[in-house]
């Protein structure tokens, strides 16, 4: 076998016979539990106060109080989302350097202590000296999930690289699994015992996972540190396919959170549900992403579909979810059922270009870096998932500021209508990047 032919052989079924052994099976179950749980831990402060009010945390009156501002507050919760986006290419980039598991343990503690220690803010006092505290904590909160989300994708592709698609379609299950069941959990134990109790159990959990990730994660072998050129991460963050792959993540998460801030006043004020009605109708994204992450990759990896042709319309599919959710002015009068659908559609199509980028992007680097030698290709996964993460923590940022700044300018209707419009100009865009890059291949 020649060297183009060995190399790309070595990413795509490197160690494949041993990739199901019972060691990497439970690794990756302690990683899927960890992660449902961290993930909770984002989305169960939800249903502990108004939705109009922006204090995730604290009541306005009571956060006024201490002497933090309603500006003061926003800034603090943009802190961990925007650690997320910032670090994680960084982490990505070197993760070889310190290893997995130190990567994974890590974060688990850092995470599970801030979180922990948030429980506990109202104790502190008024100010300075609070307002600085909810800093430190949810910076230590950002850098945390930083690195747990970075090295959890990078040990799907270290552990599973030739099921890389399937296994992160499970991941990403237990991602939208966590987003359903965090606010239920977050509810029920603020009721049980108001602010503190959430802290201490979320918190407490994820401290307990960092023993059982010690033991089983292997210090050396797939785990190991890998000799790292600069060269991989130029090779592929200056290939425009990959590149327009990571702004479709942002965009496609964008899509999932863009009417956070804008969704429920207008089903209160358009339809008059009650909150439970509305909360099932909000959830209808989040069921899709829970089980296109189960089903369609893997079905896309054992039937070989070309993913690509698919992520273009599925972000067409997400265009059209949110010109009907309005609807358009163009199409008909408000209806819960034309909402209902429209939610649907931009759910499916959002959840399915997240999904089936990663497919995507692993086929891009094949394509990239097969002229790179095998310990230098061990770092692949590590870039791949900092990229990935820093493209979904942006997306879930810029969404709602998104949608809130829209829903100032426009009305829901013309909200969502530009928003489908911006869904469907990423396909265009993707289409005409993709026929470019398949054009340039074929000459050289």
């Amino acid at each position: 076998m020649d060297e183009k032919g060995y190399l790309l052989a070595s990413i795509q079924q490197k160690d494949h016979n041993g990739e199901f052994k019972p060691r990497n099976i439970v690794s990756f179950g302690t990683c899927w539990l960890l992660y449902t749980i961290a993930t909770s831990s984002l989305s169960m402060l939800g249903p502990f106060f108004p939705a109009e009010s922006l204090l995730r945390i604290f009541p306005p009156l009571q956060a006024a109080a201490r002497g933090a501002s309603s500006g003061i507050v926003g800034a603090i919760f943009s802190i961990s989302p925007l650690c997320v986006t910032v670090l994680s290419p960084v982490l990505g980039y070197h993760l070889h350097q310190f290893g997995l598991k130190f990567a994974l343990v890590a974060g688990t503690l850092l995470m599970g202590a801030s979180f922990l220690l948030f429980g506990f803010v109202t104790q502190a006092p008024a100010g300075v000296v609070f307002i600085s505290l909810c800093f430190f904590l949810q910076f230590g909160q950002g850098l945390g999930c930083a690195m747990l989300t970075t090295a959890a994708y990078a040990l799907v592709g270290t552990l599973f690289n030739r099921r890389f698609g399937m296994f992160m379609g499970f991941m990403e299950f237990a991602g939208g699994l966590g987003c359903t069941l965090g606010p239920l959990v977050g509810g029920s134990l603020y009721h049980l015992y108001k602010f503190e109790l959430p802290f201490y159990v979320i918190g407490g959990a994820l401290l307990f996972f960092t023993v059982p990730m010690f033991l089983i994660i292997e210090p050396a072998g797939p785990h190991s540190k890998h000799q790292y050129s600069p060269k991989i991460g130029r090779k592929l963050l200056t290939n425009p396919m990959y590149l327009t792959l990571i702004l479709c993540d942002v965009i496609a998460m964008a899509g999932l959170f863009v009417f956070v801030p804008i969704l429920s006043p207008y089903l209160l004020q358009e339809f008059v549900l009650d909150p439970f009605k509305i909360g099932v109708v909000s959830s209808v994204d989040s069921i899709f992403y829970m089980l296109l992450g189960l089903f369609a990759v893997p079905l896309f990896e054992r039937c070989r579909i070309p993913p690509r042709p698919f992520i273009i319309i599925s972000l067409v599919i997400a265009g059209a979810g949110y010109v009907l959710m309005g609807p358009a002015k163009f199409l008909t009068t408000p209806q819960l059922w034309i909402t209902v659908l429209g939610l649907a559609g931009a759910g499916f199509g959002c959840a399915l270009t997240i999904l089936l980028t990663y497919l995507e992007m692993m086929s891009v680097a094949r394509e990239e870096l097969i002229h790179l030698n095998e310990n230098e290709i061990d770092a692949v996964p590590g870039l791949i998932a900092g990229t990935v993460a820093c493209a979904l923590s942006c997306g879930e940022l810029v969404g709602p500021l998104l949608g809130g700044v829209l829903r100032e300018k426009l009305d829901f209707t013309e909200t969502t209508t530009t928003f489908g419009g911006v869904l469907v100009a990423q396909a265009i865009l993707l289409f005409l990047v993709s026929t470019i890059h398949t054009c340039y291949k074929r000459t050289t």
